[in-house]
C-alpha cells in the first residue's frame, strides 16, 4: 500500500521483505548497497519486534549517512517517543502513512514541505523532537490505489499461508489477503486498534471491494480470500451490501473471515456470508464470564446470542473458530475454569486460548499497572511490558 501511494513521484521503488526472504544482517546490507536508496522505510509490527526496526536503521545507515531512515507501523505510531531516541532515524511516521509517506518523498523532491501531522523528528540533528502528533484519518479509502503487489513475487505468499498447519488457512490456492476497511468503535481493553487507526469505522464501497476481487483473480488468479479487517461487521448493512454485491457480479469465492464480530451477526448476514462463498469464521469470546467481559475485557457479547449464531453458522456448513483469554488482571484461577468450560459449552469447531498480553495505549495496559500486574525486566524498565506477563499470584500457587 506504501509504494502503490508513492509510485507515481518516485522514480524507483524496492520491497525487501527480510523475514519473508530470511536475510542476514549482511545480506541485507548487501541489498542496500547494491540498490543505493535514497530513503530506505522501514515497518514493524508491534514493540515486541522492536530492535529488528533499529538494526535495519543503523545497517542502512552504515551503508550511507546520506540515506534517509523512516520508521512506521504499529510500533512507530504505539511508542514514538521510545522509537525516537534511535539516532539512526531521521523520521518516525505515527499513524496512517499512505500520504505522509507520500508528502515525505515530495519534500526531499522539492514537490511540497513536510506534513503538518503525523511524523516525528528530531531538529537539525539534536535530539529536540518536531512532534507532530498522529496523522489524521484517511477518510475515503476508495481513493487509496490497488496495493503495488506487482513489486513483489506476489505468488510465492499467494501459494502457502506459513510453515505450519493452521486452522486459519484459506479455502484455496493461491489465495489473497484483502482489506475492506479500518477502525472499530468497540471498546475491547485489551486491543490496540482504537488508538492506531481510530474508533471511526471507515469503509470502502461494495464495488470498490469488488473491483479489486476481480483485479485479483485476472491478474494472479486468486481462488480464495481472507479478509483481514479488524471488524469488517462494525455496520452489519453495509456487510450486507459488499456480500450482495459480491454474488451480483459472479464473485463468489470462497473466504474466510479471522476476525469476526459475533454479535454483529444475525441470520441474513450470515445466509449472505455463505452464498457470497465464506466457509470459516474466527469469532472473539475473549472470555467465559460476565464480570470479566462486562469489566475488564469490555465487549458487548451476550453469550447466548453468541451460542445462537454459532449453531446458525455451523448449519450452514460454516467452520467457527473461536478467540478465549485468560489471565486478565484481577482474574481468579475460578474465572479462568469457567473460560474455558465456555469454550466448551459454546461447542465451536475449534477454539484457540491466549495468555492475556498488555499492549500499550490499551484500558489493560494501564489496569495492569494500576494493579501490580506486570513483570518487570530488571534489565531494560523502558521495554518491560514487551517481555512482560500478566502476573497474578493465586492464580500462579493454585496452578503449580
Amino acid at each position: 500500500m506504501l509504494a502503490a501511494s508513492i509510485e507515481r513521484i518516485s522514480s524507483d521503488v524496492k520491497i525487501i521483505d527480510a523475514y519473508k526472504d530470511n536475510l542476514s544482517t549482511k545480506e541485507l546490507s548487501k541489498h542496500i548497497e547494491n540498490y543505493k536508496p535514497d530513503i530506505v522505510g522501514i515497518t514493524v509490527l508491534m514493540d515486541q519486534y522492536a530492535e529488528a526496526g533499529h538494526m535495519t536503521a543503523k545497517i542502512a545507515k552504515e551503508v550511507s549517512k546520506k540515506i534517509i531512515t523512516v520508521l512506521g507501523g504499529v510500533y512507530a505510531t504505539a511508542n514514538p517517543k521510545r522509537a525516537a531516541k534511535d539516532k539512526n532515524l531521521d523520521y518516525i511516521v505515527v499513524g496512517e502513512g499512505e500520504y505522509v509517506f507520500q508528502q515525505l518523498i515530495g519534500y526531499y523532491s522539492g514537490a511540497c514541505d513536510l506534513p503538518d501531522r503525523g511524523i516525528c523528528f528530531r531538529k537539525n540533528g539534536t535530539d529536540e523532537l518536531d512532534d507532530r502528533g498522529h496523522a489524521s484519518f484517511i477518510k475515503n479509502l476508495d481513493t487509496l490505489p490497488k496495493p503495488a503487489y506487482h513489486l513483489i513475487d506476489f505468488l510465492s505468499y499467494a501459494n502457502q499461508l506459513n510453515s505450519r498447519k493452521s486452522v486459519d488457512q484459506p479455502g484455496s490456492y493461491p489465495y489473497a489477503r484483502i482489506v475492506t476497511s479500518r477502525g472499530c468503535p468497540e471498546k475491547c481493553s485489551f486491543c490496540q486498534v482504537p488508538s492506531l487507526q481510530g474508533s471511526y469505522f471507515r469503509a470502502r464501497t461494495p464495488d470498490h471491494v469488488c473491483d479489486e476481487i476481480e483485479w485479483l483473480k485476472k491478474e494472479y488468479g486468486i481462488k480464495a480470500l481472507m479478509f483481514d479487517d479488524d471488524n469488517m461487521y462494525t455496520n452489519p448493512k453495509r456487510s450486507k451490501a459488499l456480500f450482495k454485491r459480491m454474488i451480483e457480479r459472479g464473485l463468489t469465492i470462497p473466504w474466510t473471515s479471522i476476525a469476526t464480530a459475533v454479535f454483529r451477526l444475525d441470520t441474513e448476514l450470515i445466509d449472505l456470508m455463505v452464498k457470497s462463498g465464506c466457509s470459516y469464521i474466527d469469532i472473539a469470546i475473549e472470555s467465559g464470564t460476565e464480570r470479566i467481559t462486562r469489566d475488564i475485557v469490555l465487549k458487548p457479547l451476550d453469550f447466548d446470542q453468541a451460542k445462537n449464531m454459532v449453531k446458525y453458522a455451523q448449519s450452514k456448513g460454516i467452520f467457527v473458530a473461536a478467540n478465549f483469554i485468560i489471565g486478565f488482571p484481577t482474574e481468579t484461577w475460578e474465572e479462568i475454569r469457567q473460560t474455558i468450560n465456555f469454550a466448551e459449552e459454546i461447542k465451536v469447531d475449534y477454539a484457540k486460548i491466549f495468555i492475556a498480553i498488555p499492549l500499550r495505549n490499551t484500558e489493560m495496559y494501564d489496569l495492569a499497572e494500576k494493579t501490580n500486574s506486570l513483570i518487570m525486566d530488571p534489565l531494560d524498565a523502558e521495554t518491560m511490558w514487551t517481555v512482560g506477563v500478566l502476573s497474578n499470584l493465586n492464580i500462579g500457587q493454585q496452578m503449580i
